[in-house]
């Protein structure tokens, strides 16, 4: 088997006095920052109010990039310094080097040549050789390409701080060279939103049954042990059925933002909380929104509140609803993930089960109510929006209610063929 190698660049979020989360690059020999990725993300980035996860995602695409160039003995600044960048072939490698996980970029790195002893090889040899090899994982369509689009931006960027150099005279034809190479960089990229027909797609109403069943805390099928686990697992899982609000939004929830009196929660932006004890800290990508709760919901978190998260020792110390269960800090990230690991064990089936799979449910539980309710397309959008969070100009809205419309030209086409077969047999 290929033995994964340590990545030898890490990020690590610096918490700022202001509360700020700023990543940063280090060398994982050293512990020191990159000098040029550093200063990309302080004056180019944080300068336009990029967010944290934003820069963060924009340091890992820079340490893919890293990873080509030391795998392919490239060197950039001498590449620039003669007017060069990239070929063409070394651009189709970088993009699949885009498409790879990141844990999985080892496996990507072009073997030395063989020896001429080693020529002569066993045909049992060569077999145990094919089995070993390990198997590259990608990622989704979208999201190799935004990773590509963040290298161009670099690429371009350190073009211009080569340009601008008072000190080192730029290439001639490194302006020229460089636009070829970053304009053909682009256009290798797979389309951010892809071609796929089977993209948010919510679960099936059996999947749906069956989760709710498996997180019930009376069900012997509950995976957690902890009491205090079963009854707040059981409140994510069904707001996110049932509010559609994303994994950060929810981490991101105080008690203080749950009206019982009104039965409202409101989802705010609060972006570089001073009072978020962790340095990973969630965020809420979409507006701020005022969203109603049905009395079975904010039972659900009263009960909660009162009879359960009240017995976790440290979780006064802090506002936030949601709380680990032994130390009471505000749930993180990688526990709530680990939520819908449980889940997806107790299934026994191939179904995906993660959290933005529950708002991508809702959107199609709401396709369905706008139906019934005879709501026009454009009035339509224009709910959702609010609802999730959007812009009332985004183009989001319109996805949803796209592929519910072919999701009823398909039953359409169902029922009419389905008719003909009748009809051919009478």
């Amino acid at each position: 088997m290929v033995r994964k190698q340590e990545n030898p660049y890490l990020i690590r979020k610096v918490v700022l006095a202001s509360g700020e989360r700023f990543p940063v690059l280090l060398e994982r020999a050293t512990g020191l920052p990159l000098y040029k990725p550093t200063l990309y993300a302080l004056t180019r980035l944080r300068t336009k109010n990029r967010a944290s996860e934003t820069i963060g995602q924009c340091s890992l695409a820079i340490i893919v990039l890293m990873r080509f160039l030391n795998d392919h003995r490239i060197d950039l600044d001498e590449r620039m310094a003669s007017g060069r960048l990239f070929t063409l072939s070394e651009i189709e490698t970088l993009v699949r080097y885009c498409r790879t996980l990141v844990c999985d970029l080892e496996q990507l790195k072009p073997k030395p040549p063989p020896t001429r002893a080693s020529k002569v090889s066993s045909l049992e040899r060569a077999r145990m050789r094919k089995r070993g090899r390990a198997t590259t994982r990608e990622l989704t369509t979208g999201s190799a390409g935004t990773r590509g689009l963040y290298i161009a931006n670099y690429l371009q960027w350190l073009v211009e701080l080569r340009a601008t150099d008072a000190i080192v005279k730029p290439h001639p034809e490194l302006a020229a060279a460089a636009a070829l190479s970053i304009g053909a960089l682009r256009e290798h990229l797979p389309s951010k939103h892809g071609h796929s027909t089977s993209n948010r797609k919510g679960f099936t109403k059996a999947t749906r049954e069956r989760i709710l069943e498996v997180v019930s805390p009376s069900s012997q099928e509950n995976p957690w042990p902890e009491r205090h686990c079963k009854y707040r697992n059981e409140l994510i899982v069904k707001w996110l059925l049932h509010l559609g609000i994303r994994r950060g939004e929810f981490l991101g929830i105080r008690i203080s933002d749950v009206d019982f009196q009104r039965n409202e929660v409101t989802i705010h932006r609060r972006a570089d909380d001073v009072e978020y004890p962790k340095a990973d800290e969630p965020n809420t990508k979409t507006y701020a929104r005022l969203l109603p709760l049905s009395d079975e919901m904010a039972s659900l978190a009263r009960n909660y509140i009162l009879k359960h998260r009240s017995q976790i020792k440290g979780a006064r110390k802090h506002k936030y609803l949601l709380v680990a269960s032994n130390t009471g800090d505000p749930l993180g990230k990688s526990a709530f993930a680990k939520i819908f690991i449980g889940i997806k064990k107790k299934l026994n089936s191939e179904a995906k089960v993660h959290a933005h799979l529950f708002r991508h449910t809702w959107n199609d539980d709401f396709s369905e109510q706008m139906d019934r309710e005879k709501i026009p397309e454009d009035r339509e959008r224009k709910v959702r929006s609010v609802l999730m969070g959007w812009s009332p100009t985004s183009g989001t809205a319109a996805t949803y209610t796209k592929r519910h419309v072919e999701k009823k030209a398909r039953e359409a086409s169902l029922a009419m063929q389905r008719k003909y077969v009748k009809e051919k047999k009478q």
